[in-house]
């Protein structure tokens, strides 16, 4: 029996895996007036290193502005997710669908704005079995806290903002079908966002994604590059 425990206690033995990604992001908002407003995403995230396609997602949101600080919502996402690993050969694609709900509110102190944003999210994952897609999902619930920090380094519109930008989110997993990994991932990124003429921005930094497996002793260590355009359409002009 002492021999049994010794050898299962080598095998969930704490495991890190190293990965190397970059994430492509188009960023379209749409600002119907003071209150409404929509936002369209589109992501594609690969490996790099060595280069593998591992997932790609669609979102859209719609936000109403219940003050100048506070702001709720609510939309869904649609995630196409590819091996975990870059030098798998398996060609299974799990789609996932995933609506949610949110709130964040942000204060503004001299050049720093700081926003705290919450969200739930119900995320249905397409069955699967050797290799294959089976009939049915499966439902988990996600909880989500981010806190970002943005400090205006250029605070000149004839030289368009430039911001320094920092974020740490926790999420949290719930329900039936998680056991092991309660705590999900936490992401920090550090980023510079820089407007340019005709409601266009860019930005382009570093994301830190440290994630628990379902086995719960098994993690996913992940350095991200990061580039994402935005698009604001202002409709009430």
């Amino acid at each position: 029996m002492g021999l049994s425990l010794s050898v299962k206690g080598q095998i969930n033995k704490r495991q890190v895996t190293q990965q190397k990604l970059i994430w492509q992001t188009w960023n379209q908002s749409i600002e119907f007036n003071s209150k409404w407003s929509a936002r369209f995403e589109f992501t594609a995230r690969e490996f790099y290193d060595p280069y593998k396609l591992h997932q790609v997602a669609a979102r859209m949101r719609i936000s109403y502005a219940l003050s100048k600080q506070w702001v709720t919502g609510g939309g869904f996402a649609v995630f196409f997710h590819h091996p975990n690993d870059p030098v798998s050969t398996s060609k299974l694609v799990v789609p996932e669908w995933r609506p949610h709900v949110e709130a964040s509110y942000e204060h503004t102190t001299g050049r720093c704005s700081i926003t705290h944003r919450y969200r739930i999210e119900n995320r249905f994952m397409h069955n699967n079995l050797n290799e294959a897609l089976v009939d049915g999902y499966s439902s988990t619930w996600r909880f989500r806290y981010r806190i970002g920090f943005d400090y205006l380094i250029i605070n000149d519109t004839a030289k368009r903002p430039l911001k320094l930008r920092l974020t740490n989110e926790l999420l949290i997993n719930a329900g039936k079908n998680v056991q092991n990994n309660v705590f999900d991932n936490n992401r920090v990124t550090l980023s510079i966002h820089y407007s340019l003429p005709a409601n266009f921005a860019i930005e382009v930094g570093y994301l830190h994604w440290f994630q628990q497996r379902s086995s719960g002793y098994q993690f996913f260590n992940r350095h991200i590059i990061t580039f994402a355009i935005f698009h604001k359409l202002i409709l009430n002009k």
